[in-house]
């Protein structure tokens, strides 16, 4: 039996930072793996750049098909105040998705608030 190559936690806190260094708007990045298929990264990135009314969307990228490292990485960009109402609960997180054992992997400054 081969050993996993894919390493979830790993590889979304590499996401994370290539996020918050590429796009400085990004206040924050949560990691919710609570729930997602083993080879699923389910981020929610606190954008204060992001403008409009629409109700936010994932995204899915597939990353690395066909190889052993193959998984999906998710995004659901949010507001600031977006934010507050998903953590108020006045704001559903995409189907399936929990805060439930999230944790925030932004990088960068410290933040002591959650």
């Amino acid at each position: 039996m081969s050993a996993a190559i894919f390493n979830r936690d790993s590889i979304a806190e590499t996401y994370a930072k290539r996020h918050k260094e590429t796009d400085p708007a990004i206040r924050a990045i949560h990691y919710l793996p609570t729930g997602a298929p083993p080879n699923e990264i389910r981020l929610v990135e606190v954008n204060e750049a992001i403008t409009g009314t629409a109700g936010p969307e994932p995204i899915d990228f597939g990353v690395d098909s066909g190889t052993p490292n193959e998984h999906k990485l998710i995004v659901f960009d949010v507001t600031p105040e977006q934010w507050e109402e998903v953590r108020e609960g006045t704001l559903p997180l995409p189907e399936g998705w929990t805060l439930e054992g999230s944790e925030e992997i932004s990088g960068g400054r410290p933040r002591s608030r959650q």
